[in-house]
């Protein structure tokens, strides 16, 4: 925890009934899903996930990569502070498979190779790269399904629904509207170009 502050404070190991060992964690009711639910301001949704993507930066750094980036195992303390939980473990990985096609749709934030992969998936930080790019499209497009991504990124069409969609967005808060055409043609192609370039 010292090391990797924006991991689960483990504040009690117990053992239980049936003989595995329990790990007993704060309770945190503040998610980036719920954040996103209220519409996350544009500045917010940035600020966050630049916080993301350094503790993912420095996660890679020890133990590797998270690899299950999802909105809803992405907290916040009551000071604000981030917390990262669900990492993918080395059984969850020998298991993902069977795990999707129990629930296709609880992983959209996992990469085409590993969605559509056989048996050998290259498991690497590229993973989190696409998971953070998939958290800010689920942010910049809240209430709507996440669109298609395919091993090419995005489509065009779908770069300019994210244009129009975050101009919208950016009319409604407080910003210098001499930047907001730039911002959202940089942040289209931007998307588009990291998702498939990862």
């Amino acid at each position: 925890q010292a090391s990797y502050p924006f991991l689960p404070r483990l504040e009690q190991r117990l053992t239980l009934p049936d003989g595995q060992t329990g790990l007993l964690v704060p309770r945190y009711t503040d998610t980036l899903d719920r954040r996103f639910s209220d519409t996350l301001s544009i500045s917010s949704l940035l600020d966050t996930l630049l916080r993301l993507a350094r503790a993912i930066r420095q996660l890679q750094s020890g133990p590797g990569l998270h690899g299950n980036l999802r909105s809803s195992n992405i907290f916040f303390t009551e000071r604000g502070e981030l917390i990262i939980s669900d990492l993918m473990t080395s059984a969850a990985r020998k298991h993902i498979r069977r795990f999707l096609q129990m629930q296709p749709s609880s992983h959209r934030t996992l990469p085409p190779e590993v969605i559509e992969g056989g048996d050998s998936i290259p498991w690497s930080s590229a993973m989190d790269c696409y998971g953070i790019a998939m958290l800010f499209l689920a942010g910049l497009l809240p209430g709507e399904p996440l669109p298609p991504v395919g091993r090419e990124g995005i489509s065009k069409q779908t770069a300019i629904h994210l244009k129009h969609r975050l101009l919208e967005r950016l009319k409604l808060e407080d910003s210098n509207g001499r930047f907001h055409q730039r911002l959202a043609d940089r942040t289209a192609a931007l998307s588009a170009h990291r998702m498939a370039a990862r």
